[in-house]
């Protein structure tokens, strides 16, 4: 939208000088045959409020479009979901058995399943916190491997010592565990060079893997997550059937130290 103003010849340059100061005393002067156009700042204003509302109706379509399509395939998803929970191969994933499947683990692949021999074959030596399930009167239970081994496989040593350790890791899994050790090092140092970190700096029989500690650390000085309320949420993820052992204590302590 322009505003048009007429003067004389003789007053060109008086009404330059008064436009440049100002406009709303062109508007108002009586004044030749000289038209004068400026830009009246009112259409641009009334521009980016059509813009904006356009904006608007564009991101609200997009959004009902993309609730309509999760609508469409929620049923599906949700069919899914529980066909996973119940489902059970007729034989173990290992190409060499055929066993019948009794046991998953989330961690190999999302779950595999496994007869309960290979399971504890694949588990025991390697991949000692990966969070093994074993079916029981039709419902899945945490599975504990039995003779699980944690040693520093970067040292080798001929005097080594046993004793059993529990080790929580991410998932709030209490893995109960044979910790392998010598006397080259102190028993919290050959926990570190495995991969958890020990409650107590003195004959410790609770660790916790590193990848928990950092995630602690992580949602602490990012999130303003409270330890309490970190331990809390994993409680989540366990079995609530299954006890546990009372770790808050020893986590904070050994939290501050790490």
């Amino acid at each position: 939208m322009a505003g048009k103003y007429t003067c004389s010849e003789g007053t060109k340059s008086g009404i330059t000088e008064l436009y440049d100061i100002n406009t709303e005393g062109i508007s108002e002067a009586n004044i030749g045959d000289q038209t004068l156009i400026f830009e009246d700042s009112s259409g641009s204003e009334y521009d980016n409020d059509l813009e904006d509302k356009g904006v608007q109706r564009t991101y609200k379509k997009r959004r009902e479009r993309l609730s309509s399509n999760w609508e469409k395939i929620r049923l599906k998803l949700l069919k899914t979901s529980l066909a996973l929970e119940g489902l059970l191969p007729s034989t173990c994933s290992e190409a060499t058995c055929q066993e019948s499947a009794a046991t998953r683990c989330r961690d190999c692949r999302f779950a595999t399943y496994y007869c309960r021999k290979c399971c504890d074959k694949i588990h025991r030596d390697k991949l000692q916190f990966h969070g093994c399930q074993i079916l029981k009167e039709g419902c899945w239970e945490d599975y504990n491997v039995p003779e699980r081994v944690l040693c520093n496989v970067r040292h080798n040593c001929g005097g080594t010592y046993l004793r059993p350790i529990t080790v929580v890791d991410l998932s709030g899994f209490y893995h109960e565990i044979v910790f392998e050790y010598c006397n080259c090092y102190t028993v919290p140092e050959s926990l570190l060079q495995c991969g958890v970190w020990p409650a107590t700096p003195v004959e410790p029989s609770v660790a916790f893997t590193l990848d928990l500690m950092e995630m602690t650390l992580r949602l602490m000085m990012e999130c303003q997550v409270s330890i309490h309320d970190m331990l809390k949420a994993l409680d989540f993820f366990k079995n609530p059937l299954l006890k546990s052992k009372k770790i808050y204590d020893q986590f904070i302590d050994s939290f501050e130290e790490y």
